[in-house]
């Protein structure tokens, strides 16, 4: 989820001008201990350790080939709660809280730069991994750190996924815009913390084709919000470029290669996601119909049949 983009195209500047400070201190939720977080949203197999110097959520369930989902931003793992039970009767299913996000404690000096996410699931890996090769599924932003990781331990991956993944090139189009907060600093610190309930619900349906939103989700990611230092998350991740070149296909090419598309997905459309086809030269692609940004939420039977068809397919 784009938190801060989505917002603005939620609320709209004149909203959030007009409410302004007043009604940002009005509904800003009292951060929670993160003890208690961490009580309410572990699940059976949750395991919190150190990894690359970060205090980490993760969670293993299943048995079998061992098998990496990787959440999309300003996620958590619990963006795979409606696939994980059916993959894990025949995986070793592993999910993981990213650097800032979930449960996973923010990087020293708020440093999201590519360099901390490359070391922390390079880590991440060796320490749960258990076969000789693993397959990596990634959502959104998980995609692009699914592919750097991958490009980096070919030989230590069996299937890649890459579901409504970042990282695609739509010829024409301008990368290197800053979001309208981004100019607006004084509008982007209240947004920061204006985060009703209703505002996360219409955060997370603007990712959706056909809202609503499960309740018990606008819930968790509510919930999240009260963690220190993940109002500004998305602020403090933009900071750091991360480059849609930095794709070495020559390195990925070994592995085998699944790329799913929304065919309504605003945030990474289908001139992107053909992108990611053609540069990945021998990726497989398929489009889910009449879904949007997080087909994990939106349609996880689908993305349940998806994966399973692939990931159980001798290559």
């Amino acid at each position: 989820m784009q938190w801060i983009k989505r917002a603005i195209g939620g609320l709209g500047i004149t909203l959030v001008l007009s409410l302004g400070a007043l009604a940002a201190y009005a509904y800003y939720p009292e951060q929670e201990d993160i003890t208690s977080l961490e009580k309410k949203y572990s699940l059976p197999g949750s395991h919190f350790e150190n990894i690359a110097g970060l205090r980490a959520h993760y969670n293993i369930q299943g048995a079998g080939p061992d098998l990496i989902l990787l959440h999309g931003n300003s996620s958590n793992l619990h963006e795979f709660d409606a696939v994980r039970p059916i993959l894990a009767e025949r995986f070793r299913v592993i999910t993981v809280d990213l650097p800032g996000q979930g449960l996973t404690a923010e990087p020293a000096g708020r440093d999201y730069s590519i360099e901390t996410f490359n070391r922390f699931i390079a880590a991440f890996v060796e320490k749960v991994q258990a076969d000789a090769k693993v397959s990596i599924v990634g959502s959104s932003m998980g995609g692009y750190w699914a592919m750097q990781y991958a490009q980096a331990h070919a030989e230590n991956v069996s299937k890649l996924v890459l579901a409504s993944s970042y990282g695609g090139i739509c010829a024409g189009r301008d990368y290197s815009r800053s979001t309208p907060l981004d100019e607006m600093p004084v509008i982007r610190d209240v947004v920061a913390y204006f985060v009703p309930k209703f505002v996360v619900r219409q955060i997370l349906e603007a990712d959706y084709y056909r809202p609503p939103a499960p309740d018990h989700l606008v819930q968790m990611f509510y919930d999240m919000l009260r963690k220190p230092g993940l109002r500004t998350f998305e602020a403090n991740f933009s900071k750091y470029p991360k480059d849609r070149l930095a794709i070495d296909a020559d390195r990925l090419l070994p592995v085998n290669k699944l790329i799913i598309g929304g065919e309504f997905d605003q945030s990474h459309d289908t001139c992107e996601t053909r992108n990611l086809q053609e540069r990945l030269q021998n990726a497989e692609f398929t489009q889910i119909k009449n879904v949007g940004h997080v087909p994990f939420l939106e349609t996880p039977d689908a993305m349940r049949t998806l994966l399973m068809d692939f990931l159980t397919r001798t290559p």
